[in-house]
């Protein structure tokens, strides 16, 4: 499957922000020979879900799948989705949204108990990420992309992908009782949910989708992109490994 242009996602969503300050990004070493994906998973969708979806197809995505297992409701209307999608799985009602505008895309919704990692890359929006996704992310050298919307400001990063070093289980807190469950897709979809989704608003859905997309043309990278939510200004923070994490097998050198 041919490859959509390098600058294509980017291009697409010029116009979608007039006056952003777009990021410095510095695709690094790990990006060498990265190809943006035309095949792309979109877990969470909630409006920062539905905006990179949205943005992703517009831009020349071949195919896209899409996990949530929520209800549409009240909330969600005038993000993409409309009153005739009220009850439907948002994944499914996405779906018909974006064979609306997009007729050529093959979409696959799913809303099973947990998100897979399907596709060239997958975008974890919100606390859909979790150390077990992570693992399963960096076990299969799957590139995975976290984005998530803060009270100041919109985060993408840090990667899960072969070759950077620093990624989302360096962060998140360890687990002292391992893998003994995972939440359930209920739990999941609830911690992103609608009390989330009232804080976040048109404009700061479409940064985080302008950001996303940026990312996946300059490939993965160290670190995490930063947008102040008030003024759109970005930056890029360092995301120091943890001892012994798989992302880094040299890490015992950095210490605790």
């Amino acid at each position: 499957m041919p490859a959509a242009p390098s600058s294509a996602l980017s291009d697409a969503l010029s116009s979608a922000e007039p006056g952003a300050v777009r990021p410095a990004l510095d695709p690094g070493p790990p990006g060498a020979g990265w190809e943006p994906p035309v095949d792309v998973h979109v877990a969470g969708l909630d409006p920062v879900g539905v905006a990179v979806a949205h943005a992703l197809a517009g831009a020349g995505a071949h195919r896209m799948a899409l996990w949530d297992p929520r209800p549409v409701d009240a909330a969600d209307l005038g993000t993409g989705l409309l009153p005739g999608d009220l009850g439907r799985p948002r994944a499914r009602a996405l779906e018909r949204r974006l064979l609306d505008v997009a007729p050529g895309l093959r979409v696959y919704a799913h809303h099973g108990p947990l998100p897979v990692l399907v596709g060239q890359a997958s975008v974890a929006v919100g606390d859909v990420l979790d150390a077990d996704l992570a693992a399963q992310a960096l076990a299969a050298d799957h590139p995975l992309l976290p984005v998530r919307v803060g009270p100041r400001a919109v985060a993408v990063g840090p990667w899960c992908a072969p070759g950077v070093v620093g990624c989302p289980l360096c962060s998140l807190p360890a687990d002292p009782v391992g893998p003994s469950g995972r939440r359930s897709a209920r739990g999941r979809a609830t911690s992103s949910g609608a009390a989330g989704a009232a804080a976040v608003d048109a404009l700061t859905a479409q940064r985080a989708a302008v950001l996303v997309a940026d990312a996946l043309r300059a490939g993965p990278s160290a670190g995490v992109v930063r947008a102040d939510r008030a003024s759109g200004r970005t930056r890029r923070a360092r995301v120091r490994p943890r001892a012994g994490c798989a992302c880094d097998p040299d890490a015992l050198a950095w210490g605790t």
